[in-house]
């Protein structure tokens, strides 16, 4: 009888530990998914939690050095963190920055990296309060925190791709200026190591204490900062009529350099004026300013400006002149006017320093008057220069005398026009001229005293136009305050400007009085 043979029970053993594995490894997954699951719960909570937020402000008040930082409550969303509020508070030239309504987007594979990455970050408005005066105060110092374990983890590199301000709101005071900018859209892309950036800001309405530019509408303009360098382009501002066109303008933080380049298109000359004037000279402005300085104030400005389309009426030596010559004095449409400008202007053989030179001085009323040459108003306020005066030569022949003794300067070509200098002396608050002096001696007049106050409206007209295109206007003030303030101001160059249409209007009435004494 045949034996029966053993079956092997090797086979079916092996199967039953592989089962037994698969078992286990299915096991010790989902306990890893239960541990990371609950250990991401946890964490979110962590993070969305008072601790972590407290954490996050203490350490953004320590790299800012700043006296506050208060952070709304995070949410975490998957990829993206929201906040309603950060505010940031400091003793130094940024007094307060708020931000609303923040919302982050988080490049969270990139952690593993030790890389924050934010692919975009969208912050609906920001509230920015500056004081200038304050830019030299010193910051507060904190101690260094040691680093614990879990900071060999954390992020040591940050990447931020766009930055979004739907509303920029900024406010600044340096001593009695104001400055603002109100209700611009910027648009960010900050460099790779967060210490440079370039910027593009749209719309906005932009406040400066400036009397030619108080207000004006910002339509567009670029901003780039890099290696302590900021620079401003293609800035346009609208004035209603005519823009203000801002080519360029950078600023060096570590020598305290900055320069400008303006244009002006077509802007109402009535930016320019005070209120006696704004209806007696009117036109639109074209012209170009240059200027450069430090922390010490201006060092060199250059520049021109033209009047178009100018007309001056209602003055009342125009008056006198269309009661004598011809009614079209009455109402003087301006062909061409015109002058370029520059600081400083020195000249040692005749003691000038820091001086402003009002050059190609221009004007002309074709057939009526013709106006060129120069005037020098230096740092000691002293006024200085020649203007050469042209006058149709069948006015001038009705009078011999005058053409023999004051008009008689050559002049090629001469248009039909007699030629006569006019020697410009005082100060621009009490401006002298010859011309008038040497009429009244021509014509046997014992009226000297008049003739020496009637002092050039035209002189007094170019440097206030220069005075108002570079030194701010203060607001009103008490009488005190504004004695003060003239006496700080004195040795700057915008200030040895501001008295210098003080007196235009006077002294063209004056000159009106002169020549109702001549005896023609």
């Amino acid at each position: 009888m045949a034996r029966r043979r053993r079956k092997s029970k090797g086979p079916k053993t092996g199967v039953n530990w592989k089962r037994r594995l698969t078992i286990i490894a299915a096991a010790l997954v989902l306990v890893c998914l239960l541990a990371v699951g609950g250990g991401y719960l946890w964490l979110t909570s962590y993070l969305s939690g008072s601790s972590f937020r407290s954490s996050l402000e203490d350490r953004f008040m320590r790299e800012l050095r700043a006296d506050h930082v208060a952070l709304g409550n995070l949410d975490w969303a998957g990829g993206k963190i929201g906040m309603p509020k950060a505010q940031v508070e400091m003793r130094g030239a940024l007094n307060m920055a708020d931000a609303r309504d923040i919302e982050v987007s988080l490049n969270r594979s990139a952690l593993w990296d030790r890389l924050c990455h934010i692919p975009m970050l969208n912050i609906r408005s920001l509230d920015v309060r500056l004081d200038l005066s304050r830019r030299d105060v010193e910051l507060p110092a904190y101690e260094a925190v040691e680093k614990g374990f879990f900071d060999s983890f954390a992020p040591n590199k940050t990447r931020v791709d766009r930055v979004i301000i739907r509303q920029l709101d900024v406010d600044a005071v340096d001593g009695p200026s104001s400055y603002s900018l109100q209700n611009a859209r910027v648009t960010v892309k900050p460099g790779l190591k967060l210490d440079s950036f370039s910027a593009s800001i749209q719309g906005g309405t932009l406040k400066l204490p400036l009397e030619w530019v108080r207000e004006s509408e910002l339509e567009s303009m670029t901003a780039s900062y890099t290696n302590g360098n900021l620079e401003l382009r293609d800035g346009i501002f609208r004035t209603n009529p005519g823009n203000i066109v801002l080519e360029r303008a950078s600023w060096d933080r570590t020598d305290n350099l900055w320069s400008l380049l303006l244009r002006v298109n077509n802007a109402n000359v009535e930016r320019l004026l005070n209120p006696d004037w704004k209806k007696k000279l009117t036109g639109s402005l074209l012209g170009n300013v240059r200027m450069d300085g430090d922390a010490s104030g201006i060092r060199h400005v250059s520049g021109k400006v033209n009047l178009v389309g100018g007309r001056l009426t209602a003055l009342p030596v125009l008056e006198r002149l269309s009661t004598l010559w011809d009614e079209r004095y009455r109402s003087l449409s301006l062909d061409e006017a015109g002058a370029t400008f520059s600081f400083p202007y020195n000249d040692p053989e005749k003691n000038i320093r820091n001086a402003w030179m009002i050059r190609n001085i221009n004007v002309v009323s074709k057939g009526m008057i013709h106006v060129k040459g120069y005037a020098i108003i230096g740092q000691d306020r002293r006024l200085s220069g020649t203007l050469q005066i042209g006058i149709p030569a069948r006015y001038v022949e009705m009078v011999p005398m005058l053409k023999e003794a004051v008009f008689n300067v050559r002049h090629e070509p001469d248009g039909g026009m007699l030629w006569a200098n006019m020697n410009l002396s005082g100060t621009i608050d009490a401006p002298e001229d010859d011309l008038v002096v040497r009429a009244f001696s021509a014509l046997g007049s014992a009226t000297l005293g008049a003739a020496t106050n009637a002092a050039a409206g035209v002189a007094n007209t170019a440097a206030g136009t220069l005075k108002n295109l570079v030194s701010p206007s203060g607001g009103d003030k008490e009488a005190g305050e504004e004695e003060e303030d003239g006496k700080k101001d004195e040795d700057q160059p915008g200030g040895l400007l501001n008295k210098a249409v003080d007196g235009a209007g006077k002294a063209l009435d004056t000159a009106s009085d002169a020549l109702k004494k001549l005896p023609l």
